[in-house]
């Protein structure tokens, strides 16, 4: 009915202003780095749990422990040693509804940074590990996985950040907010520039 259909072109439009929106912040985001570093060296994750379901949690609860889980994952990346080479990070929440939670990064270091990446990986997932528990949680990160989703960036600068298509498929992949549901709770984007 005529209701429905006005419901729907209004959703579509905040839909596609909350994309445009993102956009405009993920490019701000990038050039504000980089005008401030000739190069960073980048790093693609995905951290989330081996879990489906939980019968005795609401999906509110869910979301509320993995926020917990995040909050602890940051701060043991900000005790590790490679916080100081880390010039700032990128990440989304998404909702899968058949499998688990996820959190998707782009972690932004410095030039001068070079320490072994398959190591830097290995450290990473093992952080999340020690915050949300061996025994549920997982990760993949860029080194180990084909496909776009996956695909390394490398190293990227002024010149080269609009010419680079694994950088912009994954920034146009974390525009995109979780509409399956209507849920309150970690929608946002979160971009955060270390000094």
């Amino acid at each position: 009915d005529e209701k429905t259909q006005k419901g729907i072109r209004a959703s579509k439009k905040i839909f596609e202003r909350t994309l445009k929106n993102r956009e405009r912040r993920l490019n701000q985001y990038m050039a504000d780095l980089l005008s401030k570093n000739n190069k960073l060296k980048t790093l693609r994750f995905e951290v989330g749990y081996q879990r489906k379901t939980n019968p005795g949690c609401s999906l509110v609860d869910l979301l509320a422990a993995d926020k917990e889980d995040i909050s602890i994952f940051l701060t043991k990346i900000k005790e590790s040693k490679y916080y100081p080479h880390l010039k700032g990070y990128i990440y989304k929440h998404e909702y899968c509804f058949y499998t688990a939670h996820r959190y998707h990064f782009i972690f932004l270091f410095s030039e001068h940074f070079t320490d072994d990446e398959k190591l830097t990986v290995t450290d990473i997932g093992e952080l999340w590990q020690l915050a949300a528990g061996s025994n549920n949680s997982s990760y993949i990160h860029c080194l180990d996985q084909t496909g776009y989703r996956f695909a390394q960036i490398g190293d990227i600068n002024e010149n080269t950040y609009f010419n680079n298509d694994n950088l912009s498929n994954a920034l146009s992949y974390l525009k995109y907010s979780d509409y399956f549901f209507k849920i309150k709770v970690h929608k946002q984007l979160h971009c955060v520039e270390l000094n």
